[in-house]
């Protein structure tokens, strides 16, 4: 969808838009569920399934949208969403408001809309959690981009700050296969 090449989308779209959701959403379309992958190979050794020997399935995306709060409400329909142990493939969703991330962690938040972010977990080392995110800016208020980030594994509980998101975890949604 974006016309300029990974950078500028506001301007490439005929009405500017926030894209991290579809981003995310893309990316699990595209690269097929790794959860039936996580037999056979440690998934917290940040090694997607597919490149263990197990088949990816497609990924349902229906109920997505252009919304980060629609991995939430995807995740609490399919049975999902976990607010600890974050897994490769994993929807890692956030907020700007620490009450918002422990709602959302505790299944008491009433407006999914308030959710602001959400990237895909790409790897998960004894350390680190890292995220490939979309819509990302590059912190000095230049164009948003896909760009990478990084968290400490020991603050990936929902409801902690995860500096290098500027956000607040929210939580993980596993896809689930079609």
């Amino acid at each position: 969808m974006n016309t300029l090449g990974g950078y500028g989308f506001d301007a490439s779209a005929s009405m500017p838009d926030a894209w991290c959701a579809e981003f995310a959403a893309w990316v699990w379309g595209a690269a097929g569920s790794q959860q039936a992958g996580y037999a056979g190979g440690s998934a917290e050794s940040g090694t997607p399934a597919a490149s263990r020997g197990a088949p990816a399935a497609p990924v349902s995306t229906a109920g997505l949208d252009g919304w980060a709060g629609s991995f939430l409400s995807y995740g609490d329909a399919h049975g999902t969403f976990h607010a600890t142990g974050p897994r490769v493939g994993d929807a890692v969703v956030s907020a700007f408001s620490e009450q918002v991330a422990r709602a959302s962690a505790t299944g008491t938040l009433t407006a999914t809309h308030d959710l602001t972010h959400v990237g895909i977990v790409v790897a998960v080392s004894a350390t680190t959690v890292t995220v490939v995110n979309g819509d990302w800016g590059d912190g000095r208020g230049g164009p948003r981009l896909v760009r990478m980030s990084a968290f400490p594994l020991s603050g990936s509980a929902a409801g902690t700050w995860a500096p290098d998101l500027g956000q607040f975890i929210a939580g993980y949604i596993d896809p689930v296969a079609r």
